[in-house]
């Protein structure tokens, strides 16, 4: 009954996601950030790990109309990523798990300024709500999504009096600075009289301490009315500044440990490289975050016009099947039921006929069942 209830759930994200790619995002929006990969060989893509029950906090990194991908923000924020999430394990004993890839690109339909001028909410919400316009119409992103941390990252400045950096509910948003701050680029005036320099570190101490708001954490009593109990060197207070020179407190580290993201032990990576050279280091690889579960991967491309493949990662033999579903429930296709060995799988299915709409594939590994979205485009 609750595997029931759960596949009508996602029929119904479904019919909210196709409402956004009728209203045109599905050609705006641009996921190119695995452009660059060979998809001949199983072998060569990325493969999703460390996912336990598809909780991963995802870095998305938006790319106004008006401006290109920069090679250094990706790389960056990929290593941002890493040292953040080894941080928070030194910390905790546990840590959350990166999605994959670790970070995703998407071209918005707006230009940069849109983002500090188009009017929406108050001054200090407008450069956030506008971001979240975007980024949520773009990736699928809600508050308080069960499955998903969503922290978006933009090349495009607020105006002073607005938040470049807030996070709440299982969301963040980030403005350009910490993106020049994390390639170690000098930071661009917002407010007058602003002569900031910062080096790299302090930007992947923002990231944690937004990824703290982001799960739930609020800022340390007494700090924000300048008590004198105030904790300044919690990296939840100003204490990102000196990252990573800082800590959770006591009461932090209770409530994250609570936290169903934050679950995840991490083998062989645990000792954290010099993030004032983010761009010197190469990412580890999430592969290294343990897991004993049997793994789907996705379908790639995703959407797409006519064609598609699913890669599933096995990692013990286990009946697997596989089957797609249109909105109203019913199946359309069965792609696989069979017992598999542990290894790496591609299933490529031709849609044919099936007409351009949003469809949902079940897979059940072993007694284990996820329902996911396929998007058929023009």
């Amino acid at each position: 009954m609750k595997s029931f209830i759960k596949f009508f759930i996602e029929v119904f994200k479904s019919i909210y996601l196709l409402s956004l790619f009728n209203s045109g995002y599905s050609q705006e929006s641009d996921f190119y950030s695995m452009e660059n990969i060979n998809f001949n060989s199983f072998e060569d893509r990325p493969i999703i790990k460390n996912i336990v029950e598809n909780k991963t906090v995802r870095i998305i990194y938006l790319v106004p109309s008006d401006s290109i991908e920069k090679t250094d923000y990706t790389r960056g924020l990929q290593n941002t990523a890493r040292h953040i999430q080894i941080w928070y394990y030194q910390q905790l004993g546990k840590t959350f798990a990166l999605h994959d890839p670790i970070v995703e690109v998407y071209k918005t339909p707006h230009e940069g300024t849109w983002y500090s001028t188009n009017s929406n909410g108050n001054l200090f919400g407008q450069f956030w709500n506008n971001i979240l316009v975007d980024g949520f119409a773009l990736t699928g992103a809600q508050f308080n999504d069960p499955n998903s941390i969503f922290a978006f990252y933009i090349d495009a400045h607020p105006i002073c009096g607005q938040c470049g950096g807030c996070g709440t509910s299982g969301v963040l948003a980030i403005g350009a600075n910490d993106l020049r701050g994390i390639a170690d680029q000098s930071w661009v005036t917002i407010c007058p009289g602003e002569t900031y320099e910062f080096k790299p570190c302090r930007f992947v101490g923002g990231l944690g301490h937004e990824l703290g708001h982001a799960f739930g954490l609020p800022h340390p009593s007494g700090c924000e009315s300048s008590d004198v109990d105030c904790d300044y060197s919690s990296i939840m207070w100003t204490g990102f500044y000196d990252y990573p020179n800082c800590y959770f407190s006591q009461t932090e580290k209770q409530s994250l440990l609570k936290n169903p993201f934050i679950q995840y032990d991490i083998s062989d990576t645990d000792e954290l490289f010099n993030c004032d050279k983010l761009l010197d280091n190469v990412t580890a690889s999430i592969d290294n975050l343990r897991t004993d579960q049997n793994q789907i991967v996705f379908n790639y491309p995703n959407p797409f016009a006519n064609s598609t493949t699913f890669y599933l990662n096995i990692q013990s033999k286990v009946r697997v099947s596989l089957a797609v579903y249109d909105l109203l429930g019913r199946k359309r296709v069965s792609l696989l039921d069979d017992e598999l060995l542990a290894g790496k799988y591609s299933i490529p299915w031709d849609s044919g006929d099936l007409g351009v709409n949003i469809y949902i594939y079940k897979y059940c590994i072993g007694n284990k069942t996820v329902s996911k979205l396929a998007v058929k485009t023009r």
